[in-house]
C-alpha cells in the first residue's frame, strides 16, 4: 500500500483473504494535509477497484468488501 501514497498504480496486485482472492484492477489517492494545534494531519481518500478472482462457497461479496476494509486499514493506520 505505500506504492498507493506514493502515487504508483499497483494494477494487477493479487490479494488473498484467505476465504477469496481478488485483483487490484485500479487505483487512485488523494490527501489533504491540515495543521491542528500546530501538528501536521494528513487525511487521504482511497479509491480501489477489485475484481474478486475465487471465493470460498458460501461467502458472499458484502463479507469480502469487510475484510478488505479491515485489511486496507489496518495497513494504513499502523504508521
Amino acid at each position: 500500500m505505500i506504492n498507493v501514497f506514493n502515487n504508483k498504480k499497483i494494477k494487477g496486485k493479487i490479494e488473498k483473504l484467505g476465504f477469496a482472492s481478488v485483483v487490484i484492477t485500479d487505483n487512485s489517492i488523494s490527501s489533504e494535509v491540515s495543521l491542528k494545534n500546530d501538528i501536521a494531519h494528513i487525511s487521504s481518500t482511497l479509491d480501489l477497484e477489485i475484481h474478486v478472482l475465487e471465493k470460498e462457497d458460501g461467502v458472499t461479496n458484502k463479507q469480502i468488501e469487510k475484510s478488505w476494509k479491515k485489511l486496507i486499514k489496518n495497513d494504513f493506520t499502523r504508521y
